[in-house]
């Protein structure tokens, strides 16, 4: 038996422990300890089994929640197959494109099998048609636990597409004994301590650090992971902060605009997540000219008497809940105790 495969196991069997992972989303999280995604990943491996998957099958999955996709790495990993993971659409991709590029990928890989989970199941049909082998995610959960096999140091565990920037995307082969060794490495580097550290990603799982980083490893050595998809940055990059507030989050990571959005916006407001949250709602001008107009305001009177009862509401509910997490650890939130909010800059006051 591989190392990490060793690992995750005795993680699985630690039934004491109810560190796990969290996916879904930030609205309606999921958590599941690492013994219930193991469960879940011995029925997954009797369906694989069926579909013929076993010992150095390549295996393709197009889908975004971390909830499908860990116990299924798992289940590969006990029918000694590999995982790759498919690169996603943006909002701004060319969805034609995008399926034809998928489909020469999945043939450039010789994938055995090609699973599809949510929010991708519309393009199952479209791979169907060139005669490649689909399973829907769902489908794998309803089997049996198999007989597991053991996988070996040189077996391949995953292989990783290169962004296909500069051309067509390649597969880099990662075998257990990699992957072991990367997560050493990584351990040793962070000094990460399972219960004691949380990590929050956003980033796609068809990203290296995403994948590796933020999700088998935290499978691999029982440590507490927060996994949402990309889209939920996209759309409210502010919700990364709530994360890390949230679940008390030791270890993060994203790329440098991401950073460069957040501090943009705190720094906006004077760091103030009051209005960093109604800007992230109603948009920076709005907020502008609120502040513009009561710059003596209370801060619970100015929240009270936000002109727009979506966004008011909002603002409420994330500050209620982010203190109320803060406060349990002994850390209030910046702004909350202010009793009279920063006057807006004169610019903004003369508009």
């Amino acid at each position: 038996m591989s190392a990490v495969t060793e690992e995750i196991f005795a993680t699985a069997s630690a039934s004491a422990s109810q560190c796990g992972l969290t996916s879904g989303t930030a609205a309606a999280p999921v958590h599941r300890s690492w013994a219930e995604v193991h469960t879940v990943a011995r029925r997954m491996a009797g369906v694989l089994a069926g579909l013929g998957v076993g010992p150095g099958a390549s295996v393709a999955v197009l889908a975004a929640d971390a909830g499908d996709v860990a116990p299924l790495a798992q289940a590969l990993w006990m029918r000694r197959a590999a995982i790759t993971m498919l690169q996603q659409p943006t909002p701004r991709t060319d969805l034609t494109v995008w399926l034809s590029d998928t489909v020469r990928v999945v043939d450039m890989l010789h994938a055995d099998l090609v699973v599809v989970g949510e929010p991708f199941l519309e393009a199952v049909a479209h791979i169907g048609k060139s005669n490649l082998p689909v399973a829907a995610m769902s489908a794998l959960r309803q089997g049996e636990p198999c007989e597991l096999l053991d996988a070996t140091e040189s077996d391949v565990a995953l292989r990783q597409l290169t962004s296909g920037s500069t051309g067509t995307p390649k597969a880099v082969e990662i075998s257990h004994g990699n992957l072991a060794a990367n997560g050493i490495a990584i351990r040793t580097a962070l000094a990460i301590v399972p219960g004691r550290d949380v990590s929050v990603s956003w980033l796609p799982l068809s990203h290296d650090m995403g994948m590796i980083a933020f999700l088998c490893l935290p499978m691999q050595i029982g440590s507490e992971a927060v996994v949402v998809t990309p889209d939920q940055f996209l759309r409210r990059p502010i919700v990364w902060a709530e994360l890390i507030s949230r679940y008390k989050a030791t270890i993060t990571s994203g790329p440098n605009f991401a950073y460069t959005v957040l501090a943009r916006l705190l720094q906006r407001f004077d760091g103030n997540v009051a209005f960093a949250l109604a800007s992230y709602n109603a948009g920076e001008g709005a907020v502008s000219r609120w502040r513009s107009s009561r710059p003596e305001s209370e801060l619970d009177r100015w929240v009270e008497e936000i002109p727009l009862s979506e966004t008011r509401g909002y603002v409420k509910r994330v500050l209620r809940s982010w203190n109320t997490y803060r406060l349990l650890g002994g850390r209030p939130l910046p702004g909350v105790v202010k009793t009279t909010l920063p006057a807006a800059p004169r610019a903004e006051r003369e508009r």
